[in-house]
């Protein structure tokens, strides 16, 4: 994600950078601009990764437990008698780093879905598999 959002950041805080010389701002502005810009760009840079690390996720017989959140903590339960059906996706970065998003659906609206990213492939796979093994229950 950082690769993302730092050329992302940097295209916005460019402009903010050089309008002050182009509209005639004293140099303590400018400064200022260039400190902001920087601070942000610092951000986007760090965030995916703090954000990344404090990402649980916990696969048991009842379910999938997802607790997540750097400042504001979350935790999000999944039953696997809820599961209606599950997808694992991969953009072009995340093939590259051969990370996926595991999204599980259940019964409801069009936002009754949950989704883990930044599992590595290799493991979103068998998750997925132990989210739709049902064994020999006969639900409709």
């Amino acid at each position: 994600m950082a690769a993302i959002w730092l050329p992302v950041s940097a295209s916005v805080t460019l402009p903010m950078i050089t309008a002050p010389w182009h509209i005639g701002l004293k140099l303590g502005l400018v400064i200022a601009y260039i400190g902001l810009s920087g601070l942000g760009a610092t951000w986007c840079y760090l965030w995916p990764g703090w954000r990344y690390r404090h990402t649980r996720y916990r696969l048991d017989s009842q379910g999938l437990t997802i607790r997540r959140g750097v400042y504001w903590r979350s935790l999000t339960s999944v039953p696997k008698s809820r599961v209606q059906h599950t997808d694992v996706l991969q953009g072009p970065l995340q093939r590259r780093f051969e990370l996926a998003t595991l999204v599980v659906h259940t019964a409801g609206t069009q936002n009754a879905s949950v989704s883990l990213d930044g599992v590595s492939y290799v493991d979103a796979l068998p998750l997925r598999d132990a989210l739709i093994d049902q064994g020999d229950r006969d639900d409709v």
